[in-house]
């Protein structure tokens, strides 16, 4: 296997580990602000290029690039989980407005199967938790970000 082909397959396991739209991918830097040597940065992009978090790690050797972006999963993991969770829950009392139920199919319309099946339980119970937060109403404040009476 060549060096190539094994950080590949690094890097696809940590993807898979990862789960739904993750993608990874190596930058080669060169340039007057390198002094000629090439450097690389590590990305690892957990729900894919359009999502919102992107993990970045400068590297000088290749075989760096799937150690330094397992390390940065491991100290994301449990943010990636709870931010998850939220957006989750938050689905389900979206879902069970319009339909009057959520089924794990519908969430698997926003969210990989994998997912649903890790925090679909403990989404389900941060949904009940927000939904006990009712009657909900919004608070009428000016300030700062007040731009006045509406047209």
């Amino acid at each position: 296997m060549t060096a190539a082909q094994e950080l590949a397959a690094d890097l696809h396991a940590l993807c898979v580990e990862v789960g739904g739209e993750c993608g990874a991918h190596i930058l080669l830097m060169v340039g007057q602000y390198h002094n000629g040597n090439p450097t690389f940065t590590a990305v690892l992009e957990p729900k894919g290029t359009m999502g919102k978090v992107r993990l970045s790690a400068p590297v000088y050797e290749l075989a760096d690039a799937a150690p330094a972006l397992r390390a940065m999963w491991d100290e994301h993991k449990d943010l990636h989980a709870s931010n998850t969770i939220k957006s989750m829950a938050f689905a389900i009392i979206r879902l069970t407005a319009e339909q009057g139920e959520c089924t794990d199919a519908a969430l698997r319309a926003e969210f990989d199967a994998r997912e649903v099946a890790d925090y679909g339980d403990r989404a389900a119970d941060l949904a009940t938790e927000m939904g006990g937060n009712g009657p909900f109403r919004v608070i009428r404040l000016t300030g700062a970000n007040d731009m006045g009476e509406a047209a």
